[in-house]
């Protein structure tokens, strides 16, 4: 029984498109080639580079695939002036007629090789992103497929880590104003044509607002505030130093936020996040004075949902919110 797949394009040069390619010329020849005449305009060296493959490998691939009828290699000699003169140009053309390509019956249905992703079934990787975008106001972000949609679309063009950290980043912007600013549909924030989440100010990656969020919607945020853990930050140079810098001479960061209240530990927090982007060297770790460190990675694509034990003893922490 033959088995049939279908593929999605993904932009060239996105991460997406790198994952898919990776290893194998044949997915970069369908990510790349001409729907109606099957022409695939590339070159050795451009496969050589995309597919992270040897020009031995490439060549021998395509004799390969040469052989069994998958593709065409039509040279022309003298087809381009160089400094040495005239040189050869080859043109890979993939045989769309190749049994391969073929859909049977039940797949006439569909127009091309790109097929539509069920909306009914959502990534983990959606979840966690939509999860991130409703944040405090999950009724006023909009209908779930349509930014699923716009989502896939946005993540395959310019990469989910420039996608989210600019998502993150509005988020934070929208709910640290008080009271909270509406968001957009997640429909129309998603939109990969529009980008607005690559605008400079969304794409900072030392936005004390963006900081505090992370820091609230944090796994760890338990371990902060109670102590009895070494944390140790990654992924932002300036967190732990202003988290050291807010708790000044407090024991624990939960007297800091007891002391303060809400509002008052936000603006302390922001204040102190700014203080510590001045530091020449600025601290990496949180309660020194104690062992089996905690790692707490903020360099994740949704903010920073990375947090473990050196040690992989106990519990993290928990999520307050």
């Amino acid at each position: 029984m033959k088995s049939y797949i279908t593929l999605a394009r993904a932009e060239r040069g996105t991460h997406l498109f790198r994952l898919l390619v990776g290893g194998s010329v044949l997915s970069y020849l369908l990510q790349i080639h001409d729907h109606k005449t099957g022409v695939c305009p590339t070159t050795i060296q451009q496969i050589e580079s995309e597919c992270g493959l040897t020009r031995q490998q490439v060549r021998t691939a395509i004799k390969r695939m040469e052989g069994m009828g998958i593709l065409s290699v039509k040279t022309y000699a003298g087809a381009i002036k160089g400094e040495r003169g005239f040189r050869k140009v080859s043109t890979i053309t993939l045989n769309l007629q190749s049994e391969l390509f073929t859909k049977p019956k039940e797949y006439l249905g569909t127009p091309d090789l790109v097929q539509e992703i069920p909306v009914d079934e959502y990534t983990p990787e959606f979840e966690e992103d939509w999860k991130v975008y409703c944040g405090t106001s999950r009724d006023k972000v909009g209908q779930k497929k349509p930014a699923y949609k716009s989502w896939l679309k946005a993540v395959a063009k310019h990469g989910r880590d420039r996608v989210m950290q600019g998502t993150v980043a509005y988020v934070a912007t929208c709910e640290s104003k008080k009271p909270a600013t509406w968001k957009k549909n997640g429909s129309t924030w998603w939109n990969a044509k529009e980008a607005r989440y690559l605008d400079p100010e969304f794409q900072r990656k030392d936005n004390p607002s963006v900081a505090f969020w992370k820091l609230m919607n944090s796994p760890v945020l338990g371990n902060l505030l109670k102590g009895g853990h070494r944390i140790v930050v990654k992924g932002d140079d300036y967190m732990a130093e202003a988290l050291i810098r807010l708790k000044g001479s407090d024991p624990f960061l939960g007297d800091t936020l007891d002391r303060l209240r809400d509002r008052k530990f936000e603006e302390g927090f922001k204040h102190a996040y700014d203080l510590a982007k001045r530091s020449a060297n600025p601290r990496t770790e949180i309660y020194k004075q104690y062992e089996n460190p905690i790692i707490w990675d903020l360099s994740g694509p949704s903010g920073g949902d990375g947090a473990k034990q050196q040690s992989g003893e106990g519990t993290v922490g928990v999520n307050h919110q």
